[in-house]
């Protein structure tokens, strides 16, 4: 099938719509191809033909959307979506989200999250860990904090698996690193741990960098010898973290000496 894109926000098919697996099949093919304007297109044909589309085939729409990085549209056509009585369905709201959070958009992302209970839809882990790096990304670090407590919350009444918090707990370490907050990821990662969870060595270098990148690199290096004593043992990430810190420091000879001791490990 072959559709017209007339403008930003005129889409109209010129040629049969497909029905049923067909119309799947070519959200598939527009997404594998990244023809992100026939995949609107074919969704406005569908409406136009009174065929509304399944929540799948708007997934495959938006997933389209999301790796051609139209965040923009993507958000348009969710909101259309739902203006027009579509079906959705939280993973619609997630590949949203998802496209705002990698677009640097945390707002937006923010704001869809909390929209969920007005279509009757309970947010899921992805909807909680996108929020969590969108948190992370805007520097809204008690968003994050408050998101990771939901989880928690979820966790404690059983709702969610201790394995879905684990993977929270790392996010959250993922996005003090990234702005170099190192306080708020050594507090987390004594946190990780008073709840009974065991961090890994995803969670330590996470902690390692963000100490590293905000110049407490005498913290990275007593992290990194204590690592051995939690059953860890540091890998090329551990290292490359901690010389990174030393020399941002200026602590030339330090970093000369760690490198040597490391290579001889």
């Amino acid at each position: 099938s072959s559709y017209t894109f007339v403008g930003s926000n005129s889409l109209r098919p010129h040629m049969h719509v497909p029905t049923g697996t067909d119309v799947e099949a070519a959200f598939r093919g527009f997404r594998s191809k990244r023809q992100w304007r026939h995949a609107i297109s074919l969704v406005a044909g569908l409406w136009a033909a009174r065929a509304a589309p399944r929540a799948a085939s708007c997934g495959h729409a938006l997933r389209t959307l999301e790796s051609c990085g139209q965040w923009w549209r993507a958000l348009s056509l969710l909101a259309e979506m739902g203006r027009r009585r579509s079906q959705l369905d939280v993973v619609c709201f997630n590949i949203t989200m998802s496209a705002c959070e990698k677009a640097g958009h945390w707002e937006h992302t923010l704001a869809l999250l909390s929209s969920l209970p007005s279509h009757d839809l309970r947010p899921s882990v992805v909807s909680f860990g996108t929020s969590m790096r969108a948190a992370g990304r805007g520097h809204r670090w008690l968003q994050v904090l408050g998101l990771l407590g939901e989880l928690r919350n979820l966790a404690d009444m059983g709702e969610i698996r201790s394995e879905d918090c684990f993977v929270a707990y790392n996010t959250a370490l993922a996005a003090f690193e990234v702005a170099h907050a190192w306080p708020l990821a050594l507090d987390l990662l004594e946190d990780f741990r008073s709840c009974g969870l065991r961090p890994d060595e995803i969670a330590w270098n996470a902690t390692l960098g963000a100490c590293a990148r905000g110049g407490a690199w005498p913290l990275a290096l007593r992290l990194l010898a204590q690592m051995p004593k939690e059953g860890l043992r540091p890998n090329l990430q551990s290292f490359n973290r901690v010389l990174r810190g030393l020399r941002h420091g200026g602590s030339w000879q330090l970093a000369t000496g760690f490198l040597a001791n490391a290579i001889a490990r």
